[in-house]
């Protein structure tokens, strides 16, 4: 009997170790039902010779050993019931593998319970056995409570794997820093109405990724103002050759494709790291969906006249890097016009759109005779001048010679003043001195295309300008430019005439225009009276790009696809020196000497006498 004891405990546990085997290492090799017969039997073989030991004790009257043996049977056959119930699951789910009906919740729940228990109460018996004695000195009760303490902790733990699995398919995530993901803007609603032929979008995510559902609410609202959009939701490692077709090498990324043409939009699966994408991926997704569904087009800047530009060392009010970043986000290619030293002598025939940022130096008469002549042949111009070039140093931009380019824009019907405007009512705080007065805000702006997303929110949002110029309609002449005034002043802005910050009795406050379009039969002009408008510290104001990209759809074309895009991202809140020295000495010695009162006073004894 000995040798009997040692198989029946081997043959089982290397049934076992080889249905694992073949489930796990072997599935490939559709060998499944060929391992289970082995595993089965050599299980059986360990099951029946434990009975056969329990029947012989039984026999020889040794009825505390048998009801040992009788829990060695109990583990056993929990197992079994457990490999079978594992058996019909899987037959259940079929090739699909996803758990769908409330019969393979239940399968499921039932073989991992059966076989985490068994496997628990294994360790109990048999560490019991190998302690107990034989024969008449045989203590059953011990065994049984053996038995009874590794069971109870095999149910917790069975217990425990249940209600995670409810707990990740109830799962809700409560993020008060991230509020929500950024639905479809208005102007991604519009590219998407505007679509005529199809355009696949393949979604890669795994089962459990926590940046898929941020997504799914994203594309599949998206997906409903637009028939011609396909969208499709997989997971690379369950659909190999959906990864191929859309080119995923990895999970986390979405694909747009139409025709040969293929743009993506990669995420990531962490949703710490996607957090940031997530917040702005609205703006990410309408780059790539322009990608897919336009060609780029080509907007030229001019240099060589000390222009604004993102190239070199220029000073932030002179910088372009999020001009360029903001260009190429909305499915522009952005080309230099004119040679470092010097200008140019043609506008290229693949421009659709010339903009001048800002020069401090004169156009050539015959640069400007090309600018002309691009405009009669259907060009467009987006111009902006500048009085103060140099931040605070409050150097004037002077145009030696002819100025023949403030002679073409007056052929327009438009002047350029570089008188500069103030403001000591309403203005943006900053450095804290006088020069803040010429920091300007401005909400007043016409229904203008250019200024069509921004008026819709001008109690919301405005344009920032710093030591700006004005603009004024010339009378109008037949045949000329239609000319439209699309953003002034507040009315408490005024003419600094005499350059002191302050408003003097000979100075009248009143509204100035700081832009003005004009329009001929097949050619658009934007002109701005204040560069600054575009530059990197400025740009960062919302209401600022909004004004810039709609104003470069308008000239360009794009008209349909104005709107505003979605966008979660935080703004950095800057604080003056003396509004920082306020929070800091606040949260050193204020915030401790209130807690300080306030607990003296909610703890202190009262005084008096006792009745």
């Amino acid at each position: 009997m000995e040798g009997l004891k040692k198989i029946r405990l081997i043959s089982f546990l290397l049934g076992l170790v080889t249905l694992f085997i073949f489930e796990r290492y072997l599935i490939q090799y559709d060998l499944q039902d060929i391992g289970r017969l082995i595993s089965i039997s050599l299980m059986l073989v360990g099951l029946i010779l434990c009975f056969i030991i329990r029947s012989d004790l039984k026999s020889k009257g040794h009825i505390e050993e048998t009801s040992i043996w009788s829990y060695a049977l109990i583990w056993k056959g929990s197992i079994l019931v457990g490999i079978c119930f594992y058996i019909a699951y899987e037959q259940a789910l079929g090739s699909r593998g996803v758990v769908e009906t409330l019969a393979h919740k239940i399968l499921l729940v039932a073989w991992l319970t059966f076989i985490l228990m068994g496997l628990f109460a294994a360790i109990g018996v048999e560490l019991g056995i190998r302690a107990n004695g034989t024969g008449l000195r045989s203590e059953s009760f011990r065994l049984k409570l053996s038995f009874q303490t590794w069971l109870g902790i095999g149910l917790l733990l069975g217990t425990t794997v249940c209600v995670n699995y409810v707990a990740n398919r109830f799962d809700s995530t409560y993020d008060w820093s991230y509020l929500k993901t950024t639905e479809a803007g208005e102007s991604t609603k519009k590219i998407a109405e505007s679509l005529d032929t199809k355009v696949r979008i393949g979604a890669f995510f795994s089962r459990d990724s926590e940046v898929e559902p941020f997504v799914r609410e994203y594309l599949e609202q998206l997906a409903k103002s637009s028939n011609y959009f396909d969208l499709e939701f997989y997971s690379k490692d369950y659909f190999p050759a959906k990864a191929e077709e859309f080119r995923v090498a990895r999970d986390g990324q979405v694909v747009l494709m139409k025709g040969k043409s293929r743009q993506r939009v990669d995420l990531g699966e962490d949703l710490a790291f996607a957090r940031k994408k997530l917040r702005k991926f609205d703006k990410l997704f309408q780059k790539a969906l322009l990608g897919v569904v336009s060609e780029k087009k080509n907007v030229y800047v001019s240099s060589g006249h000390g222009e604004m530009s993102w190239k070199g060392n220029k000073e932030p009010p002179r910088k372009l890097r999020n001009f360029e970043k903001l260009l190429r986000s909305l499915n522009y290619n952005v080309r230099t016009l004119g040679a470092k030293q010097g200008g140019f002598s043609q506008v290229p025939e693949d421009a659709s759109l010339v903009v001048i940022p800002g020069p401090s130096r004169s156009f050539s008469s015959q640069e400007v005779s090309v600018l002309r002549d691009y405009l009669m042949q259907g060009g467009n111009l987006l111009i902006y001048l500048d009085v103060e070039f140099s931040g605070e140093d409050r150097t004037a931009v002077k145009l030696d010679g002819d100025q023949q380019l403030y002679s073409m824009i007056e052929n327009l019907g438009i002047s350029f003043k570089n008188s500069i405007i103030a403001n000591d009512k309403q203005f943006v705080r900053s450095s804290r001195r006088p020069t803040d007065h010429y920091f300007l805000y401005t909400n007043n702006f016409s229904t203008h295309p250019s200024m069509s997303s921004i008026s819709k929110r001008d109690d919301k949002m405005g344009v920032i300008t710093f030591q700006s110029g004005y603009l004024e309609a010339l009378p109008k002449k037949e045949g000329s430019w239609k000319v439209t005034p699309i953003m002034e002043t507040l009315n408490t802005s005024f003419i600094d005439l005499n350059k002191n910050q302050k408003f003097d009795g000979r100075e009248k406050r009143q509204n100035l225009a700081l832009a003005m379009a004009a329009e001929s039969e097949n050619s658009k002009v934007i002109v701005y009276s204040d560069a600054t408008v575009i530059s990197d510290p400025i740009l960062l104001n919302p209401g600022n790009q909004m004004v810039f990209v709609d104003s470069i759809r308008w000239l360009i074309g794009q008209a349909d696809y104005i709107g505003e895009i979605s966008s979660e991202e935080d703004i950095k809140i800057q604080h003056s020196k003396s509004r920082d020295l306020i929070v800091f000495h606040g949260s050193i010695f204020l915030m401790p000497l209130l807690v300080l009162v306030f607990g003296y006073f909610a703890t202190r004894r009262r005084t008096g006498g006792v009745s």
